[in-house]
């Protein structure tokens, strides 16, 4: 959550600077537009984790795909690739419910998603089974986030 914490200050000081569109928003419009910018840089972190789970880190020629044993396996990179989403799960729920005050239909989903998601990834690490293997490769789904951000951005800067 600090991670995710840091980088919501850092861009604030970045876009404080540097783009006038930032400076003339309101409060809240800042607070959207930084949540943006956390939730691609959590898209490409989760991406980069899941592709490595999936292809990289059983031995030899062994995938999650083509072997029991690795999709069986919970390795420190499950581990951390999950508390990684929960962390921003937690941080952005809490960026939406009191800094956006986000009361629209797609900031509810939003909330329910987090808080189900990290709930979900949290019960999955008290098994320590292949849920948690199956969950990191789940994450490389998010790599649709990206483009919905990507998308954001263009309808704010009018482009």
């Amino acid at each position: 959550m600090c991670y995710f914490g840091m980088i919501h200050v850092v861009c604030h000081e970045i876009f404080i600077r540097c783009n006038s569109k930032y400076k003339a928003m309101k409060e809240t419009e800042r607070h959207l537009y930084k949540s943006y910018v956390v939730s691609m840089i959590h898209s490409a972190g989760c991406v980069l984790i899941s592709t490595l789970a999936i292809w990289y880190v059983c031995p030899g020629e062994e995938t999650v795909f083509n072997s029991e044993h690795c999709l069986n396996t919970v390795r420190h990179i499950h581990i951390w690739s999950l508390l990684h989403t929960c962390g921003y799960f937690i941080l952005d729920f809490l960026v939406i419910w009191f800094l956006i005050k986000g009361d629209t239909t797609l900031d509810i989903q939003t909330l329910w998603h987090h808080a189900l998601g990290a709930f979900v990834f949290y019960e999955t690490l008290l098994f320590m089974d292949f849920c948690v293997v199956f969950g990191t490769m789940l994450l490389f789904t998010e790599i649709s986030t990206f483009f919905l951000a990507i998308r954001y951005f263009l309808y704010t800067h009018e482009l």
